[in-house]
């Protein structure tokens, strides 16, 4: 399991990994701790939140920017790319097997660098709104804990009195794992548009015992997130509905999913898990 362990975080991230010898056994499993990935993405966006946001009170703007950053950090943009790749295929309005081709292209084109943009440009909004939020809570709790009293204190004081921030902003760490479970459960479900390819070679691969594990990550991030805070399920329910048009997008335009259809599909389910973050915490 180490090794299925160290080539998916070789795979999809950037954290250094031991080098080994090749075992088609740990790559039948690696699809399964690929949501592994997610939980270092999430744990790393929550501890930034709470460090810069939080305990140091750094500017707004600052941690906002460490939290889009992040994740493209980690994972060396790999899912990002097939964002725009996607969004190049797509745009093209070819034939399934042109848009195919357009997939395969190295070269970046006007429509991916144009959707590139906006998307940065939402999402560090949404993460400036969060922090913001944060702000303004942080400010009522030194408030209320007094002017004598050190800022970390005041800080401490918001956490205990209106826990549905940090609760929410747990829920969205949470969503990493999500988004990377429902992923994987793709790569080792759906039809396939190409025969070729890591991402067709992995679906070889895998067994019921594979999909039985993604299964089991499914349900464990629902859970965690209905225990930590029931609005939850709205955040599950947003990352569902953009399986399924992953699903319906995928078959109708391509013909079935790629590598970069799947990253696409990452990408998407993280914003739109993310404004939905940000509409209930301000509506909680």
């Amino acid at each position: 399991m180490m090794k299925a362990i160290a080539i998916a975080f070789s795979t999809y991230s950037k954290i250094p990994m031991p080098h080994f010898k090749w075992d088609p056994k740990a790559l039948q499993y690696s699809m399964c701790a690929f949501p592994l990935v997610g939980a270092v993405i999430g744990a790393g966006e929550f501890a930034i939140w709470y460090l810069f946001g939080f305990l140091l009170q750094w500017s707004e703007v600052f941690t906002a920017a460490l939290l889009t950053v992040f994740p493209i950090l980690i994972t060396g943009g790999i899912h990002m790319d097939g964002f725009l790749d996607t969004v190049d295929a797509k745009s093209s309005y070819k034939s399934k097997e042109e848009k195919l081709q357009i997939l395969k292209d190295p070269h970046t084109g006007a429509f991916a660098i144009i959707r590139g943009c906006l998307y940065f440009l939402i999402y560090f909004g949404c993460m400036y709104e969060l922090v913001t939020a944060s702000s303004v809570k942080l400010a009522a709790g030194v408030q209320t804990a007094g002017a004598g009293e050190a800022a970390v204190n005041g800080s401490l004081t918001t956490i205990g009195k209106d826990g549905n921030l940090m609760r929410m902003l747990a829920v969205f760490a949470i969503g990493f794992i999500l988004e990377r479970t429902l992923s994987g459960l793709s790569v080792l479900t759906f039809q396939k548009a190409k025969k070729e390819g890591m991402l067709a070679d992995t679906a070889r691969l895998v067994n019921n015992r594979s999909k039985a594990i993604m299964f089991v990550w499914l349900i464990a991030c629902i859970a965690a997130g209905c225990v930590i805070q029931p609005a939850a399920l709205v955040i599950t329910g947003i990352a569902i509905l953009m399986f399924f048009y992953y699903r319906f997008m995928s078959y109708r335009t391509f013909g079935g999913i790629t590598g970069d259809l799947a990253g696409y599909f990452l990408q998407m389910c993280e914003l739109w898990m993310l404004i939905g973050t940000v509409v209930l915490v301000h509506v909680i």
